[in-house]
């Protein structure tokens, strides 16, 4: 499936990847296909191997994408996730979020807005509500059902060892 609105899916276009707050940031802009999606893939296996384990896409700059660039984004969000990491795609336009949702990838990838959000996403703090809503024990439930405990010292799945919880319940318990 190829979305496009401009741009040419042969010829390679900028990529700009940098690191903020230890989280990979992939800046494509054009479209991501052919050479495009070839370059992708090769800086992120980069990243990968060098040990980085938190990648954002930020698409603010893409105008489509094509197969082999949906391709390259199912691979590394695979290969992220055997090993604990993740995957945030942000700034997807109308068009391009199209394109995921039609092939039903919009399941398989955490999309958000903003680099923002994404960058929130990663560090594990939740966004500030659009409005304060529920009981200290509704805020509770929700950070703990968000926070597995580790079943053993380095569990890739765990975000939060069970002394980090206890501190987590007594913060929330102390907010009445």
């Amino acid at each position: 499936m190829i979305a496009r609105r401009a741009g040419c899916y042969g010829v390679a276009v900028p990529l700009t990847v940098h690191t903020r707050d230890a989280v990979v940031v992939a800046e494509p802009t054009g479209a991501i296909g052919g050479r495009a999606a070839t370059e992708l893939e090769s800086r992120m296996q980069e990243q990968f191997v060098a040990g980085v384990r938190q990648i954002v896409v930020d698409f603010t700059s893409v105008d489509g994408v094509a197969a082999d660039g949906l391709r390259v984004l199912m691979l590394l969000n695979e290969e992220l996730q055997a090993v604990g990491g993740r995957l945030v795609l942000c700034g997807l336009d109308e068009h391009v979020r199209r394109v995921f949702e039609f092939s039903a990838l919009h399941e398989r990838f955490l999309i958000v807005t903003s680099i923002t959000d994404a960058m929130t996403e990663l560090s594990g703090v939740a966004a500030p509500p659009a409005a304060s809503s529920g009981s200290t024990l509704g805020r509770l439930v929700g950070r703990l059902l968000d926070a597995p405990v580790a079943e053993s010292p380095g569990h890739p799945s765990a975000k939060h060892s069970p002394s980090e919880l206890r501190r987590l319940v007594g913060a929330l318990l102390a907010d009445d």
